[in-house]
């Protein structure tokens, strides 16, 4: 079986883990970053959010990442550029 999987498995089976989410949603505002403690599993999960930021993007990093944004095909070497940006 795929060691990464397993492992994964492992993790959602201990009692209680720390999460850390990231999040842009279409207003491209920022990143959004929650530092989670989540417990249980199924329906007896519980989440506490321990730490909640948004890093606001600057705005030559909004405008690079709008003129790829939902679109159907990209230019591929822009995709990247904005990986390491």
């Amino acid at each position: 079986m795929n060691q990464n999987i397993i492992r994964l498995h492992r993790l959602a089976g201990k009692k209680s883990r720390l999460i850390v989410g990231l999040m842009s949603g279409t207003s491209l505002d920022g990143l959004d970053i929650a530092l989670c403690r989540i417990s249980g599993q199924g329906m007896n999960t519980h989440v506490v959010l321990r730490r909640f930021q948004t890093i606001p993007y600057k705005p030559a990093f909004r405008k690079k990442v709008l003129e790829i944004f939902a679109r159907r095909t990209i230019d591929f070497q822009t995709l990247c550029e904005l990986n390491a940006s």
